[in-house]
């Protein structure tokens, strides 16, 4: 090929830059002219324009595929944020640890498209491991099963995990573990160990521990994830890690929290067995000094039918007692129902005034009792008893009963307002009044005045039984 002759003519962007040339080659006739020339010119200019408008598409295309992957990242991450705020409700919601650990699981499994979830609470020689796993076969709708195990301390990947107290990242077929200090064959042994407790092969594992003031509480193990990673290999990636971290970290402080939560409700437990043997104890006062009154009655009594008339009202404050004893030992085992039967009022009515006659009497004051209601009504017969009698004897002790008898007055009523029907007891006396410096603090523990043996349980206890019967 030979070359007779050439015209070249740059190729200028609006900035005038030259930003490439054209040229021709072997006029077909004679040499290139000055009207080529021209030509070519408004040829290279056309071009130009040409050029820029086609970098200006192929950029315009560069940056909305860049939008785009922008915006599945960001919808990505908005999808995260909002499994992390579904998982810090659930958190709140739960009512026991098994709740608490079930939804976490199954909320985490979900934003990281995974098979199976442990979490291992460490102990000193023996751990609580709690699982969630996929018992389907992979084709199915999955089949989630939880359960609770007791294991010893052993090899395993939780175990190796709060030992090194950092995430430890694994996938089959891989030499190299990411964190922890176990080599191949080590890592091998543990997800061995780690499979017969879930009952679940291992493909691939992220375990991360449970810290918290530098205390290792536990770990949690996600396994068996069915995303592929950065590298394109199927495992959890880098995102995974900082997902189930925080999940951790919420985690932890749920459960420390709780804990926190469960030793103060057994300290206030205990203060409050204390409180409540000194009210039962208090309590006491009441039946002794019947049991003892008809006691003194029997000792007088000759005619049989009437000494087993005082028996049994001797065995019914025997009973009395023994419920005040149960009732401490429910309260110590954290139970704090009210037996609600259905009573009649006018029996139940007159079973207290069995009770609060004779000691009444024996204060010089008459005891009054009026039913506008006499039918049936769920009630503790045995806490209602005590709450009255605790009212009737404050009440006349509190009455100045020196030059004529006092007056304690008991009304049963019952009203249609509100949405169902309530019983009113009301209770009264003709004594000189509270005091008005205990008033506002009338119904708190030990607050008493005047009265020489007072221990101010009395009407705390009653403000008790009163809630209970809400």
């Amino acid at each position: 090929y030979q070359t007779r002759n050439i015209l070249c003519q740059p190729i200028r962007n609006l900035q005038g830059e030259i930003t490439g040339v054209i040229q021709v080659l072997n006029r077909v006739s004679g040499n290139f002219t000055d009207e080529d020339e021209y030509l070519l010119s408004a040829i290279a200019a056309q071009a130009a324009i040409a050029i820029e408008n086609s970098k200006l598409y192929l950029a315009a295309i560069a940056q909305n595929m860049e939008l785009i992957e922008i915006k599945d990242k960001l919808e990505q991450k908005v999808a995260e944020l909002d499994m992390l705020f579904e998982l810090e409700r659930q958190i709140s919601r739960s009512n026991s640890g098994q709740d608490l650990f079930r939804g976490v699981f199954s909320k985490t499994l979900e934003l990281v498209h995974a098979q199976a979830a442990a979490l291992t609470l460490r102990g000193d020689r023996f751990h609580q491991l709690f699982t969630l796993i996929d018992r389907s076969d992979g084709w199915e709708d999955p089949e989630w099963s939880f359960e609770q195990h007791t294991i010893q301390a052993g090899d395993s990947i939780a175990g190796e995990v709060m030992t090194v107290a950092e995430a430890i990242l694994w996938r089959r077929g891989e030499e190299e573990v990411e964190g922890g200090t176990m080599s191949g064959d080590a890592i091998e042994e543990a997800i061995m160990v780690t499979e017969e407790l879930l009952g679940k092969s291992i493909h691939n594992f992220i375990a991360v521990p449970l810290i918290e003031d530098e205390q290792v509480l536990g770990a949690l193990e996600i396994f068996n994830t069915i995303e592929f990673a950065d590298d394109g290999l199927v495992g959890f990636s880098d995102d995974d890690r900082k997902i189930i971290t925080l999940v951790a970290s919420q985690l932890t402080a749920s459960i420390q929290a709780r804990r926190r939560r469960d030793e103060e409700e057994k300290n206030e437990r205990l203060a409050s067995i204390g409180q409540m043997l000194s009210g039962v104890l208090h309590d006491f006062k009441n039946p002794m000094a019947i049991i003892s009154g008809y006691v003194q009655l029997m000792s007088r009594a000759d005619d049989p039918e009437l000494r087993q008339t005082y028996a049994s009202s001797i065995l019914k404050q025997f009973d009395q007692l023994n419920q005040m004893t149960r009732e401490l030992l429910m309260f110590a085992r954290g139970e704090r129902n009210i037996l609600l039967r259905k009573v009649f009022m006018h029996k139940f009515m007159e079973e207290v005034r069995e009770l609060l006659e004779p000691e009444l009497r024996n204060r010089n004051v008459d005891l009054e009792i009026e039913l506008e209601y006499r039918n049936d009504v769920k009630l503790d017969q045995v806490k209602m008893k005590r709450a009255i009698l605790n009212l009737a004897r404050n009440a006349s002790e509190a009455m100045d009963t020196s030059q004529e008898p006092g007056l304690f007055r008991i009304v049963v009523s019952k009203s249609e307002e509100g949405e169902k029907p309530q019983l009113i007891l009301a209770l009264s006396d003709d004594g000189q009044g509270i005091p008005p410096e205990i008033r506002d603090r009338l119904f708190e523990s030990f607050v008493t005045q005047g009265k020489k043996d007072g221990t101010g349980l009395g009407l705390a206890i009653v403000k008790k039984i009163v809630e209970d019967h809400e």
